[in-house]
């Protein structure tokens, strides 16, 4: 059963021909021609979610599992703009995704109709690209733009498309075969323009240079690249910076950037005279804000997916090939024969660090660093940890990372919106276990995750109560003004216990070290029917003083 109207007749077409087989749906009457068709049809695997904001963060995190296109259908109005959130975080963490929204005739904007507003490239500043097509345009006119759909879709830097479909009623008509015959041809020379890369000149500069530093942003698990980031940092003039949501970590990279920046100094031996980026966000607010006040710096930003980000001032050359084409050429002019003492100077004060860490980690009175300690502890390996925005992804860093655990988050625009949504999505298309780890206030705003039939045993759920927004008692401002409490940190109303018992979760709490102990030397364990749920309640008076007392220990 396929929908008479012709658009939609080549968007399956569109979508079998290319393999797009995940969709998420919500619910409603002007989408009702892309719902019926999609959902009939045994080659597409169709979830069907009431809130559009959720249901976008949900195909989030089903793309960025797959490493493929996930679609969204959602009917008009409203429902269109709480697609936003997602499609700005997809847009910044160069993911696909092929929105598809459905849309009054144009004659009927701003005259009265419901469910109404103008579409028309409504998503503009957060797409790769926007398309409407109105029902009477011709064939000729329907497969043009889905040719250029197509190349948008599978361009080499990934992103979000948009789709805006106009229908008139009847809205439900259907018929029982295709007559098209065009077909949608996936195409392998789809590439970017060629960009003419001068390797001499690079190295060149490159072996100038005697401190270089390698900081790498979120990004995918990548053996090869791994292993050519080992074979650098032996070299005594390189230093490998990573952190979580990197994905490759090593004994002899600096894996903790805030924990090694508590003794680094202004002495020049630190300061490096290039940084080369790869990667998308940086998470460390203090390790920009070093490089940004390094004099003479000269920044290489390495990208084959991405635009450039001008993210210290120092900008110079923005090389648009892949990571691991970059440093196989670096390697091949580089003779590794210097004297340089950059990368040891680094090493020992990450290893300084990181004894003081050890060192004083145990003795910290019940506190949200305490909580992370135990849950860093006892995470299992090779499974998916999700870290939730604000506090949380930045008290992982201050623990070693595992390597064979995948780490995620939504660093594209950093939002606490979506992060549930996000981990749900992604756990439906993975085998493995899939932990998130999540703030109070972040994991209420996003409850309705699990307003649907989707709740996997493969989810587990980290819930930090610190009564409320405790990263504004940790990052400077905030703290000095009169409203704290009431308008910045806002305590949380809800009783996170009563709202998993509505959305039928599992529930767990903890409220001292010996009780979280105790109860993660079970959690992980996937014995459940649905997602589980821990909440940890930590004192929020105490947490700000408990980390602002870790750096000052770790400072020696």
């Amino acid at each position: 059963m396929v929908s008479n109207k012709k658009t939609v007749q080549y968007l399956l077409k569109f979508c079998k021909d290319l393999q797009i087989k995940n969709w998420v749906l919500s619910p409603g009457s002007r989408n009702a021609p892309i719902t019926l068709t999609l959902g009939n049809d045994s080659f597409f695997n169709c979830e069907s979610l009431v809130d559009e904001r959720s249901a976008a963060f949900i195909a989030l995190g089903m793309s960025v599992a797959s490493n493929f296109i996930t679609g969204l259908s959602c009917t008009s109005g409203s429902a269109v703009l709480n697609y936003t959130p997602a499609i700005s975080e997809a847009f910044y963490q160069n993911i696909p995704l092929f929105i598809v929204t459905s849309d009054r005739p144009q004659k009927w904007i701003g005259n009265g109709e419901g469910q109404c507003i103008n579409q028309i490239e409504v998503y503009k500043n957060f797409v790769k690209n926007s398309y409407h097509i109105d029902e009477d345009v011709s064939e000729n006119q329907i497969i043009q733009i889905f040719e250029k759909i197509k190349s948008d879709l599978f361009d080499n830097v990934k992103g979000p498309v948009h789709l805006n479909l106009a229908f008139d009623e009847p809205l439900y008509e259907t018929t029982e075969s295709l007559s098209l015959t065009y077909d949608f041809v996936r195409n392998n020379d789809i590439v970017s323009p060629e960009i003419h890369i001068d390797f001499e000149d690079l190295s060149k500069q490159w072996n100038q240079y005697s401190k270089i530093m390698i900081l790498c942003g979120q990004m995918p698990k990548d053996e090869k690249l791994l292993f050519l980031l080992k074979e650098l940092n032996q070299d005594p003039k390189i230093v490998v910076l990573t952190e979580s949501l990197s994905n490759v970590s090593d004994f002899f990279f600096v894996n903790c950037i805030d924990r090694t920046l508590a003794n680094i100094t202004e002495d020049e031996k630190f300061a490096p005279e290039l940084v080369i980026t790869i990667g998308g966000a940086i998470i460390s607010k203090k390790i920009k804000q070093y490089l940004r006040n390094v004099k003479n710096l000269e920044h290489w930003q390495v990208s084959a997916t991405r635009h450039s980000e001008n993210v210290f001032e120092s900008l110079t050359h923005f090389i648009n090939i892949s990571e691991s084409d970059f440093f196989r050429k670096m390697i091949a002019k580089n003779d590794f024969e210097n004297e340089s003492l950059f990368s040891n100077n680094w090493m020992q004060t990450s290893r300084i660090s990181e004894i003081e860490h050890d060192k004083n980690i145990v003795s910290f009175p019940w506190s949200d660093l305490k909580a992370f300690q135990l849950i860093n502890d006892f995470l299992p390996e090779e499974c998916v940890f999700h870290l939730g925005n604000s506090s949380p992804v930045r008290y992982v860093q201050l623990f070693n990372p595992i390597a064979s655990v995948n780490y995620q988050g939504n660093r594209g625009v950093s939002g606490i919106d979506g992060c549930s949504s996000t981990a749900l999505g992604y756990s439906l298309l993975s085998e493995k276990l899939n932990v998130l780890v999540s703030g109070d206030l972040s994991f209420v705003y996003d409850i309705n995750a699990f307003w649907n039939h989707l709740d996997k045993n493969n989810l587990k759920i980290i819930i930090i109560n610190n009564g409320g927004g405790g990263i504004f008692r940790i990052i400077p401002g905030p703290k000095s003004t009169k409203v704290l409490e009431s308008k910045f940190e806002v305590g949380n109303a809800s009783n996170i216990k009563s709202l998993c018992e509505a959305y039928q979760l599992k529930y767990f709490s903890a409220s001292s070290e010996e009780a979280l102990e105790d109860v993660l030397n079970t959690f992980f364990i996937q014995d459940s029917q649905t997602t589980d749920v821990l909440e940890i309640f930590t004192p929020n008076t105490l947490n700000a003083e408990v980390l602002n007392d870790y750096f000052k220990k770790l400072n020696v």
